[in-house]
């Protein structure tokens, strides 16, 4: 189970993503809804269009403040991931559609399966080695894991990286 330390990290995002963007009140998607627009990176999995903030469906990516090491130098791989989706983002409009997810996080937090221009973006986020898949809510990405890291694509180049979900929990000092 992730922790739920990224929750207030996101809640910090999301006032500061409302207050840049100037985003009208946030869209309250019902599971299987939609939504289109110009998607807006947040964290390294986490967009937003049009003020309604969603984190990406199957993956967990880094923080920004989240550490690496490559090359044995300090590597900021939250803030290099983070700036992988939104080049991927600027591909065009986003279309988010919301999942079910009946685990505690989605009291506080929206999953979506986002595409632009008809690619899974959780899926190109992971194929980037960007972020990394979450089998505990889908394992639609496992495959493409395994083809990143063999490659050493992006995380999977570092000599020092935590899951981000550890290293979150770690940062907690072990509570969940």
């Amino acid at each position: 189970m992730k922790p739920l330390f990224g929750a207030a990290v996101l809640s910090i995002s999301i006032g500061i993503f409302h207050s840049s963007t100037g985003a009208a009140q946030p869209v309250a998607l019902a599971v299987g809804e939609s939504i289109t627009g110009r998607g807006v990176a947040i964290e390294s999995d986490v967009l937003g269009i049009d003020g309604t903030v969603m984190s990406l469906w199957g993956i967990e990516g880094p923080l920004k403040i989240q550490p690496c090491f490559l090359d044995n130098r300090n590597w900021d791989c939250g803030l290099v991931a983070h700036r992988e989706l939104e080049i991927i983002l600027d591909g065009g409009p986003a279309t988010c559609t919301r999942m079910e997810d009946n685990s505690f996080r989605a009291r506080v937090i929206t999953f979506a399966r986002c595409t632009v221009n008809g690619v899974d973006v959780s899926a190109e986020m992971v194929r980037r080695g960007m972020a990394m898949a979450y089998p505990d809510q889908s394992a639609d990405y496992v495959a493409l894991q395994a083809e990143a890291e063999a490659a050493k694509a992006g995380l999977w180049k570092a000599q020092i990286f935590e899951p981000p979900w550890v290293w979150e929990e770690n940062r907690r000092g072990g509570e969940r």
